[in-house]
């Protein structure tokens, strides 16, 4: 946070400052160990940022515009208990903000919390990981201990909420699947749900599984 500061100090006497995107992770942790996260093998407790300081953090920020703002990292921010009272915070900022974007495992299921969050008319985007070759044992094999059950039951409700309270914020899957035939069953499963697959590739990140047993040694 201090580091932060100092650099915003250093910017803030500048004219007419843009920002592209800005990442903010208010939850530390997460609830699964999918392969590819550092969350596999660090394990880290599951920590809520306080709203006061998530206000204090956009208070700060001293641009004209924000282009993309991420409540997200490698933390799950649908286990925040006060999401709602965090995207409140948002519309009152002196720049704009073109985009605010959520990226959720889709395991955590206080759907009370997911209706209040589609209420507010904050978020723009909401994006749900979903890994493997499209079947319910690759997904939980790089998901753990992800149900493929429960995925589709948020798919399904999400899809609901969103169109009865907040029609034009955009679903989208974030969706590491190597094959073709991989990529046509996710196809298959979320286009009829009202979800855009967005596929990518693997991120090598340091202490993740994947990255520990998969990737060569860099010396």
């Amino acid at each position: 946070m201090t580091k932060f500061k100092e650099f915003l100090g250093r910017v803030s006497g500048r004219k007419r400052i843009y920002l592209d995107r800005v990442g903010i992770d208010i939850v530390h942790g997460c609830q699964l160990r999918c392969v590819g996260c550092p969350n596999s093998t660090i394990r880290p407790t599951v920590q809520f940022m306080k709203v006061d300081d998530f206000s204090t953090i956009l208070n700060n920020i001293d641009i004209v515009s924000l282009k993309r703002l991420n409540l997200f990292n490698f933390g799950e921010p649908l286990l925040h208990p006060n999401l709602p009272d965090m995207l409140q915070k948002i519309p009152g900022q002196k720049y704009p903000i073109r985009t605010v974007s959520l990226l959720t495992n889709a395991q955590h299921h206080n759907f009370p919390v997911l209706e209040e969050m589609f209420r507010t008319r904050v978020i723009n985007e909401i994006g749900v990981s979903c890994d493997g070759d499209g079947t319910k044992e690759d997904y939980e094999r790089l998901r753990p201990p992800a149900k493929y059950e429960k995925l589709i039951e948020f798919l399904v409700k999400a899809k609901e909420l969103r169109d009865r309270y907040s029609p034009n914020v955009e679903l989208i899957t974030s969706t590491i699947s190597k094959t073709p035939d991989g990529r046509r069953r996710w196809k298959d499963l979320l286009t009829p749900l009202g979800w855009t697959p967005v596929f990518r590739d693997w991120y090598i990140l340091p202490e993740s599984v994947k990255t520990l047993t998969e990737q060569p040694p860099l010396f």
